[in-house]
């Protein structure tokens, strides 16, 4: 599968190794170009200097700070709204707001390109040793099945919590649930 991973951050590195490692044809993108070149020296995988750079990428993971840098991703001047082909799956993996990731499926969606929202619990280590549990939120089975594939590198524990949206709020609520019992 091609996948651009776009966020080359603490917990991004080591997640896109993993896609690398698992055989996937990876694009790594990160607005400082020196955790590219990092990245690529490190892991493999090929940099992308912008973000038209994953212009053929079948899924690209999102790894950011929040769902507003997402959209901005996205959406914003240069955006990958603009470039991506429709049939392209958009896997969000950051800390976004439910609705914001909602509204940002519907806008993708007209498109033609699908979301997924796959946040993660577990820190570095879980991401460097692929052992993250990902609550996975889609409207579609089949694309979140599609997604499994991708998201597999990355985690052992996979919930499907339901619609898109569906995540972030079932991620909260797992945590809460693992810490209590």
């Amino acid at each position: 599968m091609r996948v651009g991973f776009v966020g080359l951050g603490n917990m991004g590195v080591p997640m896109a190794a993993n896609v690398v490692r698992a055989g996937h044809e990876v694009t790594a993108y990160d607005m400082d170009p020196a955790r590219v070149s990092a990245f690529v020296q490190a892991h493999g995988g090929k940099p992308a200097a912008k973000l038209a750079d994953l212009a053929g990428c079948e899924f690209v993971v999102t790894m950011l700070p929040d769902g507003h840098v997402v959209r901005e991703v996205y959406l914003g001047d240069g955006g990958l709204a603009s470039v991506l082909k429709a049939g392209a799956i958009a896997i969000d993996m950051s800390s976004s707001d439910p609705q914001g990731t909602r509204t940002l499926g519907a806008e993708l969606a007209k498109r033609g390109i699908t979301m997924v929202d796959a946040p993660v619990s577990g820190a570095v280590p879980r991401a460097t040793n692929a052992t993250l549990a990902i609550m996975i939120g889609a409207d579609d089975a089949r694309v979140c099945e599609r997604a499994k594939s991708v998201l597999s590198a990355m985690g052992n524990r996979l919930f499907d919590t339901g619609g898109l949206g569906t995540g972030p709020v079932n991620h909260g609520q797992w945590q809460v649930s693992m810490k209590c019992g």
